[in-house]
């Protein structure tokens, strides 16, 4: 619940745009719950494929560049 908390929060401060948000397979992260609770606030959930670790590295990097 807490990230949804935190998506929510962010959405309120881009109301304007559709936010699109990655996430690894964390359990916090895929819970059934969170797309219920984000229902109709224009935030995609993209999640990482569970074995493609490397990619947290390669997006901080991309968002160190943004």
């Amino acid at each position: 619940v807490e990230v949804a908390d935190i998506l929510t929060k962010l959405k309120q401060r881009n109301k304007h745009y559709r936010l699109y948000v990655i996430l690894d397979c964390w359990s916090a992260h895929i819970t059934k719950k969170l797309p219920e609770l984000l229902n109709g606030q224009a935030i995609e959930l993209v999640y990482l494929p569970t074995n493609a670790s490397w990619m947290n590295d390669a997006m901080q990097n991309v968002l160190i560049k943004v």
